[in-house]
């Protein structure tokens, strides 16, 4: 299916990474090859290419070059079905992190780099969901990454079924980490009535890179059982439209878009023209600066589907 998805969209690469239940872990069919089912798999898995297939499982990940991109996934499963307990959380070990940061060191600056994984690498307890499933070393992995020696990177995992965005702890060249939510998975009773499944087309232009640094942004469906996919709405994880990599104090930028109303009521898309960079904030941030504009400005923001359109005088 994902293939024939991939010829829909006439797009260039299909690239794939494991997690816990795509492995054998607990040898239902298999007793001692946990991964045999996924290298068994035609096309190559995790990607059409032979030799960086053969990579992704010898070294567990591979990197893929592109103009002005690096794509890496990494295997945060490459230890299920080993001993028992790896099956309860992801790792990546010492010498997998030896062996990028080499690749890393020999290999050309990029304007963006994106890495997948299934286990996040660091904590998402919400809801609820647990503390200790995380990927082993994954703070190690967001430092390497964040070092501000291999440009600025953007995480995407799996795994919790709960979506959200954050950057990781560290400077301010830490990773962007974006917890996808999941296509079609039969949610957990904890997460059932409080996130909804979804999937994201992460749009990143590479003119606004260079001007405002790695941002991008993000446009979300969610499956709703008497409508289908929809543009998501507010409270079901991620919302309709929403953006990353522009760091700055919400606060103060709910001043400058205070500053920007002049009229009673005014299009967001005005606003949009004269501070782009609303764009590239994340949601929590928007939420911020929505309040701020209330409480503060006494300025209001009117959405269609979670979507802003206008701002006026309250």
């Amino acid at each position: 299916k994902l293939q024939e998805l991939k010829d829909l969209m006439h797009a260039q690469t299909l690239l794939a990474t494991s997690g816990n239940h795509d492995c054998d872990s607990r040898h239902k069919y298999n007793d001692h090859d946990a991964k045999g089912c996924l290298q068994a798999l035609q096309p190559n898995y995790p990607i059409f290419d032979e030799q960086l297939s053969d990579r992704y499982w010898s070294r567990n990940f591979l990197v893929l070059e592109r103009p002005e991109c690096r794509i890496i996934s990494l295997n945060s499963s490459a230890y299920h079905g080993f001993e028992p307990e790896e099956i309860e959380h992801g790792r990546i070990s010492a010498s997998t992190l030896d062996r990028l940061r080499l690749i890393l060191d020999s290999a050309p600056s990029q304007l963006i780099n994106i890495l997948i994984c299934h286990h996040h690498p660091h904590p998402h307890s919400e809801l609820g969901l647990g503390e200790n499933d995380l990927m082993k070393s994954g703070q190690i992995l967001l430092d390497l990454l964040g070092s501000g020696r291999y440009g600025k990177w953007l995480v995407v995992h799996g795994h919790k079924h709960h979506p959200k965005m954050t950057y990781a702890q560290g400077v301010g060249t830490a990773p962007v980490v974006l917890a996808s939510g999941s296509l079609s998975a039969c949610l957990y009773p904890e997460l059932g009535t409080r996130v909804r499944n979804q999937f994201h087309v992460v749009t990143i232009n590479f003119e606004e890179c260079r001007k405002f640094g790695f941002v991008g942004r993000i446009h979300t469906w969610e499956w709703a059982a008497s409508a289908g996919w929809t543009d998501a709405q507010r409270g079901g994880g991620l919302p309709s439209r929403c953006g990353f990599g522009y760091k700055t104090d919400p606060v103060q930028l709910a001043k400058r878009v205070a500053s920007a109303v002049k009229r009673k009521r005014v299009a967001w898309d005005a606003i949009r023209t004269q501070l782009p960079e609303l764009d590239f904030i994340m949601p929590e941030e928007y939420e911020i600066v929505r309040r701020e504009l209330k409480s503060s400005h006494n300025l209001g923001i009117l959405e269609n589907g979670g979507v802003p359109y206008e701002i006026g005088r309250l």
